[in-house]
């Protein structure tokens, strides 16, 4: 039923998803003919990335303008800011809508149509009379848990109201707690309402009550102690994610929910006697103007608010943006289930389509002449290249896993071509779709003896690569990350913090000169690269963008001695292994590390051991190749893997040759005969430089 559901949702094959063992879809559903899931949100479900449910209530009836529209703004920005992706739940013209664009958060927020305050019991109000509604947190609960979002951000629940033995005044949220299986995260329970009886009720539903923080108090809303305990607390957003899988395997989707309470900041927390004095009030002027039942809370905030001078709002504002960041952190660990033991290889870069032009005379005179040639098509990009040799090549290897390839591409035929070419070999759930944006492109001119004379590039949808995008990505779960220089640079920065962290070995290939300084300029952290893989020029630009005193070349051409030194140079300041690919004069490989010796990344090499260079010749000079576009790609990934699967240096550079020599004898980028490519332990001869 699970799978059926989301296939609806998402419109895509069966094959093409499946489910996290942390929650399932609850039987209580509504219908998808009724619910507008925006693209994004829709793109996030189905990959499986961090969603996070934010209410609506709180900017229809919750906060005045124009605090209501800046604190959705805020919440919006906070998860994302997280690696999250927010999802805002509202009724728009009777329409559920999961996303919200700013112009509807607008149109709710500024009043500029009436929009009715949505619980359980109001859905069929606001669908057949086809009105705007703030949904509560039962109403977005439902919502949350029918699209198949499992963490929800809010300020506080609702709940038991003061002198319910008179009014019988219970909120919907608690009742929806006890039979809807989402994650709430809030500051408890509002203060205006009778929490020891609101914990007791929650206690009778079956609903877990678990405190963050240093304190096992469960928060009183605008105040961090309600003199109340939680049932249980834990320590962090870690520990909140790990109680929540248990809570999940447990019950399958058809037990009740689960609330994580969050003390206010303690910088932002209110005085609890004054807090309480006001709450008094504010409940008798309700009972004297006989407010009741869903007009109740509104009423009783906005005098609060009146009654501090703005302090409860500047309050409320400070723990719903905590509550929201909370939820994201919560939303990304529980999305970081490990794919396989020892984790795979991620490769976050470039995918285009590459139209090779071969011209079938040589030289070539760029003067505006009609030159006879061939002109093919395929898939292309260095990092989608890199991640469907990785792909082939652990075909050889007779491994059962993906490389998860991480890019951006648009909704249009050249993205489909380039997916329907790579998700084969590749687990492409990374690749994020951009509507209304052009998939990346390169001209490409080869000369007859398949050399490349130029190449012109429309990549501009790559930028959406971002920082927010790769949070999302589970790179802590990987053996090994590649990134080419196609990826912002603000990106490189972030997946080299991510990868320090948990000392994850990441692999740069600069990708062209003009971008090899890329990963030298995004952190100070290019120090901790365990490998990259620049040809000469882009070798010199990396230094160059270092700004420190680097050798000074006497040659402009090859020169393996000065090679060596430039590349000792980026050793010495921290890069495990440089890779210099060398075309047809092979690669030097320079690290401190000896031949027969598998590759040690930057976390298990020996800073006391001196660096060493050897050169490895090419041991085929007279192969005429087909193509050279792809060779040095595949030989990138040979190396890769090899490097991945601890093999000795000199086996895993034979092996990348040999990837390297498959790719020269093939039109494609990527031949499919690199899932042939014998698992030979022969070894590369090379010559010591120093």
């Amino acid at each position: 039923m699970a799978a059926t559901m989301l296939r609806q949702v998402m419109k895509a094959p069966a094959a093409t998803h499946h489910f996290s063992p942390l929650f399932f879809y609850s039987r209580r559903s509504i219908s998808q003919t009724l619910i507008d899931i925006s693209p994004p949100v829709k793109e996030a479900l189905f990959y499986k990335h961090p969603v996070v449910a934010l209410e609506s209530a709180i900017i229809t009836h919750g906060m005045p303008i124009p605090h209501n529209l800046e604190t959705a703004l805020k919440l919006e920005e906070t998860v994302s800011a997280e690696g999250a992706l927010p999802a805002t739940i509202a009724f728009v013209k009777g329409r559920i809508k999961v996303g919200l664009t700013k112009e509807e958060l607008e149109v709710l927020a500024l009043k500029k149509e009436p929009a009715i305050k949505v619980s359980r019991r109001d859905f069929p109000a606001a669908i057949s009379r086809k009105l705007n509604g703030g949904t509560t947190v039962a109403g977005t609960m439902m919502v949350a848990n029918a699209v198949g979002i499992r963490v929800f951000a809010t300020g506080g629940i609702g709940g038991v109201h003061r002198g319910v033995e008179n009014t019988m005044d219970v909120s919907a949220d608690l009742v929806e707690l006890g039979r809807t299986p989402v994650i709430v995260v809030c500051s408890g329970a509002k203060a205006i309402l009778d929490i020891p009886r609101t914990l007791e009720y929650l206690e009778t539903q079956g609903v877990g009550v678990i405190t963050i923080g240093r304190s096992d108090d469960f928060p009183a809303f605008y105040w961090a102690k309600s003199g109340c305990k939680s049932p249980y607390s834990v320590s962090s957003y870690v520990e909140a994610a790990d109680f929540a899988r248990a809570w999940g395997e447990i019950y399958k989707g058809t037990g009740s929910g689960l609330i994580f309470a969050v003390p206010v900041p303690e910088e932002s927390a209110g005085d609890s006697a004054a807090m309480e004095a006001a709450i008094k009030i504010a409940v008798q002027d309700a009972e004297k103007q006989g407010v009741s039942g869903k007009d109740l809370t509104p009423f009783l905030l906005g005098e609060m608010n009146k009654l501090t001078l703005g302090a409860a709002l500047t309050i409320n504002k400070a723990l719903v943006v905590n509550n929201a960041k909370t939820a994201a952190r919560i939303s990304v660990q529980l999305s970081n289930v490990n794919t396989h033991e020892g984790g795979r290889i991620t490769v976050v870069g470039g995918c285009a389509v590459d139209r090779v032009v071969r011209v079938q005379s040589s030289p070539i005179t760029l003067d505006g002449a009609t030159w006879p040639g061939v002109i093919s098509e395929c898939a292309g990009g260095v990092g989608r290249n890199l991640a469907e040799a990785i792909g082939h090549l652990q075909i050889s290897l007779q491994h059962n896993f993906k490389p998860l390839f991480v890019s951006a591409m648009g909704q249009d035929r050249t993205g489909e071509l380039i997916l329907e070419q790579t998700s084969q070999f590749v687990d492409t759930s990374g690749v994020r779709r951009m509507k209304g944006l052009s998939s990346a492109a390169y001209e490409v001119l080869l000369d007859a003896k398949g050399e490349c004379r130029l190449v012109v590039g429309d990549d501009a949808v790559l930028s959406n690569v971002d920082v927010a995008w790769i949070k999302r990505q589970r790179l802590q779960n990987s053996r090994m990350v590649v990134l080419d220089a196609n990826v912002p640079e603000k990106s490189i920065g972030q997946i080299l913090e991510s990868c320090q962290q948990t000392k994850i070995p990441v692999w740069f290939e600069p990708t062209d000169p003009r971008r090899a300084q890329v990963v030298v300029k995004s952190s100070p952290l290019w120090k901790t690269l365990s490998f990259a893989s620049p040809n000469l020029k882009e070798l010199r630009q990396m230094v160059n963008a270092t700004g420190a005193a680097a050798p000074v070349l006497v040659n402009q051409t090859l020169d393996i001695q000065e090679c060596a030194e430039l590349a000792k140079f980026l050793v010495d300041q921290g890069v495990a292994n440089l890779v210099i690919t060398l075309g047809r004069h092979g690669c030097l490989v320079v690290n401190r590390n000896d031949a027969e010796h598998p590759f040690q990344s930057f976390y298990e090499q020996n800073a006391d051991v001196p660096v060493t260079a050897k050169y490895y010749p090419i041991d085929t000079p007279n192969l005429e190749p087909v193509s050279v576009s792809g060779a040095g790609d595949c030989f990138a990934a040979a190396l890769i893997v090899a490097a991945s699967e601890k093999w000795p240096e000199n086996v895993a550079v034979a092996w990348a040759m040999e990837a390297a020599n498959l790719s020269l004898l093939s039109s494609k980028t990527v031949p499919a005969d690199l899932q042939k490519l014998k698992l030979t332990k022969d070894k590369a001869m090379f010559q010591k430089v120093f």
